[in-house]
């Protein structure tokens, strides 16, 4: 229910986010920022409240850190390839970096990465679960060299912007790339959850975690019913 129909209007509405992203909103414009004290990846989802559209996951944090004097920036994910938060000079979009990962997907999927870096993972649910072989490989399709370049354009951005620390809404839903660039930058991250963390949630599933060091797991979790 979160991904309707393709229409031209709607490619349309893509193109020129990718456009605005590039030439207004580009991440790597930070370099004009100096040194930042914080960077806040939001969830696409907004809503209005008291006249402005927020981010409403991230939206107190944000404010706690700006009354503690600290310089933040953010990082919005468009929903249907559109930008519905409040406009302001500090918030960035991730469309362009999002568009070199959709290509580096297409052009893994051909070459089947995923056979070499997910071995070990296929061969643990292939041995529990008929069919799991095939399955993932369908699922993780291109996956590798998506998240490879994420990683990669995301580390440089890091590189300009020096945060001290990163908060991120929702760390699992593909973006696990931010949290390993961030890890491999020495930097803190923290996520935010939106939503309630049970044992049955797959975002939050990592078999025989007790014997296996995860380094895409955010350093600090900040979760809520």
């Amino acid at each position: 229910h979160h991904h309707p129909k393709k229409t031209m209007y709607c490619y349309l509405k893509i193109l020129s986010s990718q456009l605005v992203t590039f030439f207004v909103k580009n991440p790597f414009f930070v370099i004009f920022f100096g040194k930042v004290d914080a960077v806040i990846f939001e969830h696409p989802r907004s809503k209005e409240i008291n006249g402005r559209v927020i981010d409403i996951y991230s939206y107190f944090i944000a404010k706690k850190l700006e009354s503690e004097g600290k310089k933040i920036i953010f990082i919005d994910k468009s929903l249907h390839g559109t930008h519905a938060k409040s406009s302001s000079f500090r918030r960035f979009n991730l469309d362009n970096i999002e568009l070199i990962q959709k290509i580096g997907q297409k052009i893994g999927s051909i070459f089947c990465f995923e056979k070499i870096f997910f071995k070990d993972e296929i061969s643990y649910f292939s041995s529990r679960i008929i069919g799991a072989n095939r399955l993932i490989l369908t699922e993780l399709s291109g996956a590798y060299l998506h998240f490879f370049l994420g990683k990669i354009l995301v580390k440089l951005f890091f590189k300009l912007a020096r945060p001290d620390q990163i908060y991120i809404v929702d760390s699992y839903s593909k973006r696990h790339f931010i949290t390993q660039a961030a890890k491999e930058c020495n930097i803190t991250i923290t996520e935010l959850q939106h939503g309630i963390v049970s044992d049955y949630h797959l975002g939050y599933a990592y078999p025989d975690y007790k014997n296996k060091s995860y380094s895409f797991l955010p350093d600090f979790f900040r979760g809520w019913e």
